[in-house]
């Protein structure tokens, strides 16, 4: 995405240290939580966090194609996992998603979420400049 920065704290380049300047945004998608679930709203992956991550992403790319944008235009993700053990499996497959267009991303282990058989949940918000 063009008018897309990362910002990073003075003194500092750490990679998982920063923000997402996006100037002369003309559209916004605000998503809200995303869960791995199919077009006949089943639980995808039940007890299996990699399948449930990767439905949640091909959701979540859905999403954005159906509103006009591409995961490209993604800058800013808040995920919940219910187990503080999903969280490497998780690093992984989003660094290799992100690996080019880097998302301000918060992380957070939660202690359940609307569905028992969900164990991620994941809402954003993408811009097109």
């Amino acid at each position: 995405m063009k008018n897309k920065e990362i910002v990073f704290p003075k003194g500092s380049n750490e990679s998982s240290i920063f923000g997402i300047r996006v100037s002369q945004a003309r559209e916004w998608l605000f998503i809200g939580g995303t869960v791995p679930r199919d077009a006949n709203n089943v639980v995808v992956g039940k007890k299996d966090i990699q399948k449930q991550m990767t439905k949640v992403f091909d959701n979540l790319r859905d999403i954005l194609l159906e509103g006009g944008f591409t995961m490209n235009d993604l800058v800013q993700l808040n995920v919940y996992l219910t187990d503080e053990s999903h969280r490497p499996a998780y690093f992984e497959l989003s660094r290799k998603i992100f690996l080019n267009n880097p998302v301000a991303q918060t992380v957070l282990v939660v202690r359940g979420l609307n569905d028992p058989d969900v164990l991620v949940e994941v809402d954003g918000t993408a811009c097109i400049t």
